[in-house]
């Protein structure tokens, strides 16, 4: 939990998150600031792919994220998505 606070604080820094407004450790929970907008389902994420890779590329011009999210190196039993497989790609990393 400690590295997803620090991380979603790295994030609000750049301006492509929102702000931590509080952590509550007791309960393992942030209180986040409201940001207006949508969440996007898979068909519409391809009409706002230059705002996500600008979003992504100033997330990572900042200071390094404390620790990868997800990093599939540590996890090699888990499969890939479906969606990779159904793509062709191979199983393997």
């Amino acid at each position: 939990m400690e590295q997803e606070i620090e991380n979603t604080i790295r994030a609000a820094d750049t301006g492509v998150g929102p702000k931590v407004i509080h952590h509550f450790p007791e309960v393992h929970a942030l209180l986040i600031e409201y940001l207006d907008g949508v969440t996007l389902n898979a068909a519409q994420v391809p009409r706002h792919l230059d705002a996500i890779a600008t979003a992504c590329r100033t997330l990572h011009a900042g200071p390094p994220l404390r620790q990868r999210l997800l990093d599939l190196r540590q996890a090699p039993r888990l499969p890939p998505p479906l969606p990779y497989e159904r793509a062709g790609h191979p199983a393997r990393l």
